[in-house]
Formats: structure tokens, C-alpha cells, sequence
């Protein structure tokens, strides 16, 4: 891999030494294919590794409840706020003959009650009441709640790790990021879009799709691709400030300043919260964005393994991407974005604006995923080209390798 960073540019990667760790050799695509492969990510990589749930918003006040199907463990989850304000997570299964606990989507109780028999649980989970217990031989409360999985939150974001035995807190797990995105307003941004698909591909084509601007000016034609391409400069939309952690990553993207998707554009930008907007100087990205200094900058993107991104623009607004396989070829793929409560009708139509045209963005890039799979499985190629700007793709490919071959999901 080149890193050298060319004069009078931001610097191409601030990790060098994992980058040339990396090398320049291809790829093997059978990691998208094979069923094997997929059983060992299944145990090492997604069991052992903390999965992105949502976020507190979801759940923000005592009782509120979410429910998550993790088909990939063939279990249904609840995530609830007690009386004490802490989020947990439980299986959804009553501990008396192991029905499905609770049956809606989100919504908010006061205890959760088993519709086949009765059994009530509190909302941190314990056993709160068994109608007719004297039929029953002794039941020790304390020890026949809800099974819990372990929950816990950064940010806002609620996690929640399947095999409570392995790797290190959240905490430390998200330490890279801690830092760089302290003055991040997350908790601002309570509004939220979601799209939400099964697609049949394998999880890390998804990813890959977002690991790289290269394909900006391209596959994006109808969208966004104004905002990234120069005709007298191709290099416009490429990325830099690459930083490779041992399972995490991140990357900064220029744009082309004067550059507007559509007329509209314009008057979108008039609120600030604009998806893609561009700021021309250094340091007029938000405090932790931008950390190598490049001009025209548009977004970061934030990869937190193993399946989750994070684009954070120029714009009051961000979007969270999550993808959860379902086999070796098929995956659950969720996007939201979130965006501060609009103030007045002009900001309103600013959040619409950006809804319709991340949904349109997102249909180009998912347009590709079912196509390539379908020819990874036919055998013709068995690798991929892998160029200086799809870093971030050959650093997923290769972490994931590690975990799959032995080595610890969660670590910092």
C-alpha cells in the first residue's frame, strides 16, 4: 500500500504501520461465500463482539421497551428501562415454560406479562409474580427472571454482547472514539429515519460499499455524485486521515465546495442541515471531525466493528448503519438518520429533503450487493483488487480474518 502523502495535502493515513501491515495483495472472496466461514463468524466474530442495538431514544423513559429479533441467534431480545433508569437487555422468553415473553415491537409497561399464564416480571427483569405458585415445588425469584444478556450504553448507543465471557467492557471497547467525539452532540439529534431491508448478499459486501468514496462520482450518478466529482480534478472525492485501531476505523472524505446535488440544494442549505454540505477550511469541521486537516471537508465515517458505521457530516444531522447476517448470503441491513427536532417549517422541509435523498442514495448503493453475490458464487473471480482507496475494506477483510482464526472480537 502507497502512504505516502503527497505535499500540500492532508495526510493520506495517521497509522501508517497497519496500513503497510496490510500489504497490496488481493483478496479472497470465498469469505463471502462459504458456509463454514460463515458458522465461524457467527461464534467469533458476532457472539463475542458488542452489536449496536439502537439508542436510548428509543427507550427514554421508565418502562419504555424495545424488542430486537437476532435472528443470527435465533433468539428475540428485550431491552427495557427500570425503575432505576438503567437500559438492560433479556432474552424475550418467559422462564416458566419459555414462550415468547413479549409479543409488540416497542411500547411501554409497567411489568411484563406472560399472555399464556400470567408470569410477571418487573422491567429490570426479576420475577415479580406466579398466579397459583403454591402448586408449584419452590421458586426462588431471585434466580428465575429474565435471562439477561449483557447491555450496556455509550453515548446513547445501547450494546449488547452474547457471550458475557469474552473481551472487555463497552466501555474500553469504545475507547478509540471516546475522545475524538466528546463534544459529538449525539444527544442532540433525537429525531430519526429509518430504512430497513434484508438483502441478499453477505454482510461485508454492505460494509464494503461504504469503505470507500471511490465509487462516489460513479454509482451515484443521480444523487449525491455533484457534491463529490470535479471534472478537472478525479481525485476530488478521495479519501484521507485514514486511522486503522485493532478492530475499529475511521476516515475523512473531501467535497467539492461550490458543488450542489440540485437546485433545492440550496435552499436546504440555508437551515445548516443540509446531509452533504462542505466546509472549504481545515478547521470548520465539528470538534473530533476532520483530525487531518484536509480542506473541502464533507464527512467522517466511523467503522465500529464488527458491524456497525457512522457518517457524520458538515450538517446538523448524522446516520447510523447497521447490518446483522442472516446467512452466509443474506443480510438485515438498517440505516437511520437523526437530526435535532426541526424548529420551524423551513428545517422541516430540510430533515424531508435529506430522508428522500439518503433513501435515494442508499437504493444506488445497495444496487450492486444482490448482483455481485450472485457472481462471487458462480466461481468466476476469486479475489478482489484492492486499490489505496479501499483501505478501509482491506482492513475489515483482514480483522475479521484474525477473529474468525482465533483471535478476540472485543478488544480497544
Amino acid at each position: 500500500m502507497h502512504t505516502v502523502t503527497a505535499p500540500g495535502q492532508a495526510q493520506f493515513t495517521l497509522t501508517p504501520e497497519r496500513g503497510e501491515e496490510l500489504g497490496e495483495g488481493p483478496v479472497a472472496v470465498d469469505t463471502c461465500t462459504s458456509q463454514e466461514y460463515f458458522e465461524k463468524e457467527r461464534e467469533q466474530v458476532f457472539r463475542k463482539s458488542w452489536l449496536c442495538m439502537g439508542r436510548v431514544e428509543e427507550v427514554p423513559e421508565v418502562g419504555d421497551f424495545i424488542v430486537k429479533e437476532l435472528t443470527l441467534f435465533k433468539t428475540s431480545l428485550l431491552i427495557s428501562r427500570g425503575r432505576d433508569g438503567v437500559v438492560r437487555g433479556f432474552h424475550n422468553v418467559c422462564s416458566h415454560r419459555c414462550n415468547k415473553l413479549v409479543m409488540e415491537d416497542e411500547g411501554t409497561a409497567r411489568s411484563f406479562v406472560c399472555r399464556f399464564h400470567g408470569w410477571t416480571y418487573q422491567t429490570d427483569g426479576s420475577l415479580k409474580f406466579v398466579p397459583q405458585e403454591e402448586i408449584f415445588p419452590p421458586i426462588d425469584h431471585a434466580k428465575n427472571g429474565l435471562t439477561p444478556v449483557d447491555t450496556d450504553v455509550w453515548r446513547g448507543f445501547i450494546f449488547v454482547k452474547m457471550d458475557k465471557n469474552s473481551g472487555v467492557g463497552l466501555q474500553e471497547f469504545m475507547a478509540p472514539f471516546t475522545e475524538p467525539l466528546a463534544a459529538y452532540p449525539f444527544e442532540e439529534y433525537v429525531n430519526c429515519h429509518r430504512y430497513e431491508t434484508v438483502v441478499n448478499c453477505n454482510w461485508k459486501l454492505i460494509l464494503d460499499a461504504f469503505l470507500e468514496s471511490y465509487h462516489l462520482r460513479f454509482l451515484h450518478k443521480n444523487t449525491v455524485a455533484e457534491i463529490f466529482r470535479n471534472s478537472k480534478e478525479e481525485t476530488a472525492a478521495d479519501a484521507y486521515g485514514f486511522e486503522l485501531y485493532k478492530r475499529h476505523g475511521r476516515m475523512t472524505v473531501p467535497g467539492v465546495a461550490e458543488s450542489r446535488s440540485h437546485p433545492v440544494e440550496d435552499l436546504v442549505m440555508m437551515t445548516a442541515m443540509s446531509f452533504f454540505d462542505n466546509k472549504e477550511t481545515a478547521t470548520a469541521a465539528p470538534p473530533g471531525l476532520n483530525p487531518a486537516g484536509g480542506e473541502n471537508w464533507a464527512f467522517d465515517l466511523m467503522y465500529v466493528f464488527p458491524n456497525t458505521l457512522w457518517l457524520m457530516n458538515a450538517g446538523s444531522t448524522y446516520a447510523a448503519l447497521e447490518v446483522l447476517p442472516l446467512g452466509p448470503n443474506q443480510t438485515l441491513w438498517t440505516s437511520r438518520t437523526y437530526s435535532p427536532p426541526a424548529k420551524d417549517g423551513l428545517e422541516r422541509f430540510a430533515q424531508e429533503y435529506n430522508r428522500v435523498l439518503a433513501r435515494d442514495t442508499l437504493a444506488e448503493d445497495a444496487s450492486t450487493l444482490e448482483v455481485t453475490q450472485a457472481v462471487l458464487e458462480s466461481g468466476a473471480k476469486t479475489e478482489m483488487i484492492l486499490g489505496d482507496q479501499e483501505l478501509m475494506l482491506r482492513h475489515l477483510h483482514d480483522v475479521v480474518d484474525q477473529v474468525v482464526n482465533g483471535e478476540e472480537a472485543s478488544i480497544a
